[in-house]
Parts: structure tokens; C-alpha cells; sequence
């Protein structure tokens, strides 16, 4: 059983149409899940589209062959 807590609050999350986060924002008051602490539960296209995008932004050449492998093995799994 999962449990969380419903809770109204101004501040959310900017959430780009790549399914990445960005900036926290204020805005109007609207209910937001919180105190999941089983982890996060997405998408198997939202994974790849994350491992993508930081594999596309780091530098260091074994992160992005750490990022490779990770995304070979989530493809498998479509």
C-alpha cells in the first residue's frame, strides 16, 4: 500500500513538454501530492527522455558511457 498526504500549496514546479523539471514557481493555490517516500514512480519513455537529456549535458566521457549503457538497457524493456 502506498500511502501520501494530500496538500494545498502555491509552489510548484515548472514542467517542460520533454517531461524535464525546471525552475519552482509560485502561482495559484492547487492540491500536490506529498510524503511518498517509496521513490518516484514514472514513465519508461520519461526515463529515457531523462537519461538522454543529462547524458547530453555532462562532459566527462564515463558518465556518458554510464548513460549509454543505461538507456541500452531501459530499451529493452519496450
Amino acid at each position: 500500500m502506498i500511502e501520501f498526504d494530500l496538500v494545498l500549496t502555491d509552489e510548484h514546479w515548472e514542467l517542460k513538454p520533454n517531461g524535464v523539471t525546471g525552475a519552482e514557481l509560485t502561482g495559484p493555490p492547487e492540491w500536490r501530492i506529498v510524503g511518498n517516500d517509496k521513490g518516484v514512480w514514472i514513465t519508461l519513455d520519461a526515463a529515457i527522455r531523462h537519461v538522454t537529456d543529462k547524458r547530453d549535458n555532462w562532459r566527462d566521457p564515463l558518465i556518458k558511457k554510464n548513460a549509454d549503457r543505461t538507456l541500452a538497457e531501459l530499451k529493452k524493456s519496450r
